[in-house]
């Protein structure tokens, strides 16, 4: 999986690397310009996320809390709903065998 990534980020044009013919063998890897450039990028991107983590973090508990209530909910509907239909069949049943 790292040589496909690595030939990937090859034929982008973002690394090279250099074989040394030796024993054992010897690779350096390095970034090309442009490759460059895109760790400046990604790097002011990861110093947002440095800035914002906090926030992010809250603002994740805060949506799997009220993810967690709207799924009890909704369980509990579902059991309403399916303690509804049951009664219901009973009743349709006691009113057939009423009949006869």
């Amino acid at each position: 999986m790292l040589t496909k990534i690595r030939r990937q980020l090859a034929r982008d044009g973002l690394v090279m690397w250099r074989v040394h013919a030796m024993v054992p063998p010897r690779v350096d890897y390095s970034l090309t310009p442009i490759g460059e450039q895109l760790g400046e990028s990604v790097c002011g991107a990861w110093l947002w996320v440095e800035a914002h983590m906090d926030e992010m973090r809250r603002a994740r508990r805060k949506y799997d809390k009220a993810r967690q209530r709207s799924k009890k909910a909704a369980s509990r509907s579902r059991a309403k709903a399916h303690c509804r239909i049951a009664g219901e069949r009973r009743r349709r049943r006691d009113q057939q065998f009423a009949g006869r």
